[in-house]
């Protein structure tokens, strides 16, 4: 075993989460940021059926990183509570299974607040009558 070279490769694998650590939250700061601007732009303009679906792709694709963003930093939560404990190799084992639990609770589906269930899909269903707009207001 190359003792240097592993160690090397460990303390550089370290820097590099602290380094995503220490940038995550600006970054979804930026991610917010981009959803607002597309909210208000909604909210002011009048938008095609066309425009509105692809509003909705990329609001969409910003949620699903603003997604991994938070879960990313709820893991990283979790390992800087913890990470003191790599020193001994008894509390590593402790360590991966605190991150294992955290990753299993990200797993949980996520249930609606306001919405019951399938209210928001009542209100995606097309309407006859609605079809024939031309620009949503």
């Amino acid at each position: 075993m190359e003792i240097v070279k592993t160690l090397q490769e460990i303390v550089n694998e370290l820097d590099s989460i602290d380094t995503y650590d220490e940038g995550i939250a600006g970054r979804l700061s930026e991610i917010d940021q981009k959803i607002q601007d597309l909210l208000h732009y909604i909210e002011t303009n009048k938008i095609s059926i066309l425009w509105s679906y692809k509003y909705m792709v990329e609001l969409k694709k910003l949620r699903v990183e603003r997604r991994q963003i938070k879960n990313d930093m709820y893991l990283l939560s979790k390992f800087n509570e913890h990470k003191n404990k790599m020193i001994s190799s008894g509390n590593r084992q402790f360590l991966m299974r605190e991150i294992y639990k955290a990753e299993k609770q990200l797993e949980i589906p996520y249930k609606n607040r306001q919405y019951k269930d399938g209210e928001i899909e009542d209100i995606l269903k097309p309407n006859k009558d609605k079809n024939k707009e031309k620009s949503l207001v």
